[in-house]
């Protein structure tokens, strides 16, 4: 793709180059030629006696007619000069044009490939986990049951603890994998979503440290969702601990929402009917990401953080609560700017089905 627009970025240049040099070249040779051809007094004198029916010639006459004729004729050149300077910009325009659409071209389809790189995940982590959690079930199961005999060797209860321990620690991964997968199982209700944001935020808060700056800017008001308050919420936590990580416990977290229209190019990346969405946004000011760190961002059990520190499941849960509320979420990251998550949740009752 690199060597297609840098291609077609030489073809322009080339175009605009021949067609600018060939404008001043005949702009001049116009020039020139108009320019010695009218103020030669023989061309002048047969002028006058085509015109005036070889009748004397006055001086100031000549003098008149002289400057008369360079200006119609600068004027032409300028006219010329005129139109190939419009031609020049019309066709910078269209080239802009073209490397911005190519340029959006290339962004859907990365941002499409991601979406559908994630919903494989997501059918591949749903079904691993309803497997491991039919095998993990009988181990919790029977581990309690034995645990309630009184007759157990304290060793032999010390490794049913452990066990039982181990499963129900499986039993909550495998839990947030589901939850990736958008298998929650949770009931959904028609809320006020503005006001069940502030609410997440104010439980959410006690994951900022006193460094962190929250801005909240909510424009959206009396507008409902089909959406579930505790996922909600555990939506919200996790994308504020994961902003807090980023900026490494300092900067400012803002959180903004508004309603409107999604638009054309959103409706085919995300592959969402058409109607009003709430648009949530995280932004951070932290160090930001690197494209293959954000091309990973919701794969189930990834991290960026030291081993052991982090499931890697927090991001993914977020993605398949979203996915599962008919939404979507994407992020955009620079170091220079830090991130930005952008959630789209549709508005109860304004949206095309």
């Amino acid at each position: 793709m690199v060597a297609e627009t840098t291609s077609s970025e030489t073809g322009w240049s080339e175009r605009l180059t021949t067609v600018r040099a060939r404008d001043l070249m005949v702009g001049a040779a116009a020039f020139l030629a108009l320019l010695g051809l009218f103020i030669s007094l023989d061309f002048v004198e047969l002028l006058f006696e085509a015109s005036r029916e070889h009748e004397e010639w006055e001086l100031d006459e000549i003098l008149a007619s002289v400057p008369a004729l360079i200006l119609v004729m600068a004027w032409y050149a300028f006219r010329r000069w005129r139109e190939a300077r419009q031609l020049n910009i019309e066709l910078e325009k269209a080239r802009h044009g073209l490397e911005a659409a190519h340029e959006q071209r290339l962004a859907a389809e990365t941002q499409l490939r991601d979406a559908q790189r994630l919903e494989a995940l997501g059918r591949l982590a749903g079904g691993l986990a309803h497997e491991l959690n039919n095998m993990l079930q009988p181990a919790i199961t029977l581990s309690e049951l034995t645990l309630k005999k009184d007759t157990l060797a304290p060793d032999v209860r010390a490794n049913l603890e452990r066990i039982l321990a181990a499963s129900e620690h499986g039993r909550d991964i495998v839990g947030k994998a589901l939850a990736f997968a958008g298998g929650t199982g949770l009931h959904n209700e028609e809320i006020e979503f503005a006001a069940c944001l502030k609410e997440a935020v104010e439980l959410a808060r006690t994951v900022l440290p006193p460094t962190v700056r929250l801005q909240l800017e909510i424009a959206a008001h009396g507008e409902t969702a089909m959406i579930n308050r505790t996922e909600l919420s555990q939506v919200i936590t996790n994308l504020m601990t994961n902003a807090v990580g980023a900026m490494d416990n300092e900067g400012v977290l803002t959180i903004s929402l508004n309603v409107d229209d999604i638009s054309a190019q959103e409706q085919t990346v995300h592959r969402l009917p058409a109607g009003r969405y709430f648009k949530l946004l995280v932004m951070d000011t932290g160090r930001g990401m690197s494209e293959d760190v954000r091309r990973r961002l919701f794969d189930p059990f990834f991290t960026t953080a030291q081993s052991g520190e982090h499931v890697g499941l927090g991001l993914s849960i977020v993605h398949g609560i979203i996915n599962a509320w008919r939404g979507a979420i994407s992020v955009a990251s620079s170091s220079a700017e830090g991130t930005c998550l952008k959630i789209l949740i549709p508005v109860a009752g304004g949206v095309k089905q």
